[in-house]
């Protein structure tokens, strides 16, 4: 009897670990999507949309508290942004709700190699 409580015990744990690594382990991101880019305009002036491409590369990583993470490229083709291409890497953070905030926190350097300044793009 002893010996089956412990065999039933043992089987949950290890169910219990399969799920835990299942869940947390992260999951690689390669999509092209179509979506559309809207500006807001000046008051009484007509707002603008026009079709764009999204191109998302990177992992989605789940905490035990089912917290999502993205770390990787979200590039919206045609569009010119100031950061280098070196320091385009993202991590968003997503809400409960499911939004979050694309940042780009991205240094200026001198010529030699030292910073000079450091700047925030949102997107």
């Amino acid at each position: 009897m002893k010996r089956r409580i412990i065999l039933i015990r043992l089987i949950v744990i290890v169910i219990c670990a399969a799920w835990i690594v299942y869940k947390t382990f992260p999951r690689s991101i390669d999509a092209t999507l179509t979506g559309i880019k809207y500006q807001l305009s000046a008051k009484g002036a007509k707002a603008s949309t026009e079709p764009v491409t999204v191109v998302i590369q990177g992992k989605l990583y789940t905490s035990l508290k089912g917290e999502h993470t993205f770390k990787g490229e979200v590039t919206i083709v045609g569009e010119q942004i100031p950061v280098p291409l070196d320091q385009r890497k993202l991590e968003i953070h997503f809400a409960r709700e499911g939004w979050g905030v694309m940042a780009y926190p991205y240094f200026h350097y001198y010529q030699r190699g030292a910073v000079e300044g450091v700047d925030i793009y949102s997107s």
